[in-house]
């Protein structure tokens, strides 16, 4: 991961999160993927503290919109498993990171299920 530059990332996401905020307004699930993004670069750089501070406020977002997608939850999910990784709580990681790999696999499931649906429609209706 030290080859990825972390450091430019962040400019980049602050300045994309102040144009989501004023498109879309604050508290918005718009701004989930950019938390995410500051999130993951902070986790590389080792600013934990402003790491968890983001991906809170991800969190926050998911929890006050009923029709989040699974996708979503599913990358905060990874990215808090990532934080725990790094951090040494390797515990709480591997909780995190069984949630987003059950969200993963269960969010494909009911894709790959109304796809047999269709086909059993079309073949027999």
């Amino acid at each position: 991961m030290s080859h990825i530059k972390y450091d430019l990332a962040i400019p980049a996401a602050l300045q994309a999160l102040r144009y989501s905020m004023l498109l879309c307004g604050q508290e918005v699930i718009d701004l989930v993927p950019t938390y995410l993004l500051l999130g993951k670069a902070s986790i590389g750089l080792k600013q934990y503290s402003q790491a968890e501070e983001y991906l809170s406020m991800a969190k926050w977002a998911i929890l006050k919109v009923k029709d989040c997608s699974q996708e979503v939850r599913g990358l905060l999910h990874r990215n808090i498993g990532l934080l725990y990784l790094s951090k040494g709580n390797y515990e709480d990681a591997l909780k995190e990171t069984a949630l987003d790999v059950h969200i993963y696999f269960n969010f494909r499931f009911i894709i790959i299920l109304i796809h047999i649906i269709q086909i059993i429609y079309l073949v027999y209706f």
